[in-house]
């Protein structure tokens, strides 16, 4: 197997584990996982696609929703009432966000890096609209499972 597509299957190996970072939302009783979530903003995406102007590009909306929360595996998921951690989280997440693109190979690792920073620099219309679903989700998610994480 040649190196590039070794660093790819390790990369996919590594993003399995977004399956154990847990939120604070919860879903029937146990806490969502991140990988869950992202599964939910894409499909909220999907569904909104054509409710909003300028249309997005789905494909650059779709990337970005995928790789928004990877970084998580190792600057784990800050809460959005936490206020320590939201003192530290850009930080935490930078730092993840090179490692764990770095993996990749170097035409990857920039290409997922653009992404990331796209969605989390909210300067485009798409990175935007990827942002909003993924606001939408955590805020339907904790009005669907009663907001306990509201409460706490």
């Amino acid at each position: 197997m040649n190196e590039r597509l070794g660093a790819l299957l390790d990369f996919i190996a590594l993003t399995d584990r977004l399956k154990h970072v847990h939120r604070a939302a919860r879903s029937e009783g146990r806490l969502e996982n991140s990988a869950e979530h992202a599964w939910h903003v894409a499909l909220i995406a999907v569904l909104l696609e054509g409710e909003v102007t300028p249309r997005p590009d789905m494909a650059r909306v779709l990337s970005m929703i995928a790789l928004h929360d990877v970084v998580e595996i190792e600057a784990g998921d800050t809460f959005a009432f936490d206020e320590a951690g939201l003192l530290t989280q850009a930080a935490r997440e930078e730092r993840a966000a090179e490692a764990i693109f770095g993996r990749l190979a170097p035409d990857l690792a920039e290409k997922c890096q653009a992404l990331w920073r796209e969605f989390e620099a909210q300067e485009t219309a798409n990175a935007r609209f990827a942002m909003g679903c993924d606001r939408l989700q955590g805020f339907a998610q904790q009005v669907h499972c009663g907001a306990p994480a509201w409460a706490e």
